[in-house]
């Protein structure tokens, strides 16, 4: 059974998370934010809600998703910094929730859209183009397309609107390059296109 540890003191955001998660064989525990450390004991995921939570937040015990009441770009960069594999908004709809909450789960990374492409943004490139190298040789066309404006961090929306394609159509290119180059997410294509990694 997954185990589901909230740290918060808002009952209102406990209930909000319980209810929008739609995981077969989950539980959960809820603790305030004077017993945050305790909250890992036992946690195969950790969500904390960052207007309850004024304490060192856990991590590296178990995946932390954080939820801010206004995620920004700075804060988002200092959570993952301290190892943290999701943030985003409280407030954030209950589909989104279970997406990032998932993604947390499975290992990768989970940002709101518009601080992950101010992300892949800011990375520099390293002077060697993986597409050049032969990383992306069985791309198509017009995968190779996606997987180059996903480098320069594109949303899927602007990808369709420079490509004249529907969001649908990117995200269905953009399954394509996770499964030919073994990418788990849009921000691992990016770096390997920037020769980060």
């Amino acid at each position: 059974m997954m185990k589901i540890t909230v740290v918060t003191d808002d009952n209102r955001f406990f209930e909000y998370v319980e209810s929008a998660v739609r995981m077969n064989g989950c539980s959960f525990m809820r603790y305030n934010r004077d017993k945050a450390e305790e909250s890992v004991k036992n946690a195969d995921l950790l969500v904390v809600d960052l207007l309850s939570s004024d304490k060192q937040i856990p991590v590296g015990v178990c995946p932390v998703a954080v939820f801010s009441a206004v995620p920004g770009y700075n804060e988002a960069v200092r959570f993952l910094h301290k190892g943290v594999k999701g943030y985003g908004n409280r407030f954030m709809n209950p589909e989104n929730l279970n997406q990032m909450l998932h993604t947390v789960i499975s290992g990768q990374v989970w940002l709101p859209p518009s601080i992950l492409s101010r992300l892949i943004a800011s990375v520099p490139q390293n002077g060697t183009s993986r597409l050049e190298a032969g990383f992306f040789d069985d791309l198509s066309e017009r995968e190779q397309q996606v997987a180059e404006l996903i480098g320069r961090g594109m949303s899927n929306k602007e990808i369709a609107d420079s490509m004249g394609i529907t969001v649908r159509t990117v995200k269905a290119h953009l399954s394509s390059v996770f499964v030919k180059t073994g990418c788990r997410d849009r921000l691992e294509v990016a770096l390997k296109l920037k020769g980060s990694v």
